[in-house]
């Protein structure tokens, strides 16, 4: 299964539900899904799998998230 989580954050330690993602994710890719995270916090990511940043505050439109959804490969 291909999933994408999207946060504002993908570093566990800026708080619970950003450990959320960086957990899950770490647990979906070891079950052998392919994970993505994608976040706009200015932050260093902290997962192991691929990363996308979000241009700007993260304010962006579904449309627009989308098109960043369907572009991972």
């Amino acid at each position: 299964m291909r999933v994408l989580m999207v946060n504002r954050a993908a570093a566990p330690h800026t708080g619970g539900a950003n450990r959320v993602v960086v957990e899950t994710a770490a647990l979906l890719q070891s079950a052998g899904h392919e994970v993505a995270v994608a976040f706009w916090d200015a932050t260093q990511a902290e997962v192991a799998c691929k990363t996308i940043r979000i241009p700007g505050n993260g304010d962006m439109p579904d449309n627009e998230l989308l098109k960043v959804a369907n572009d991972i490969k």
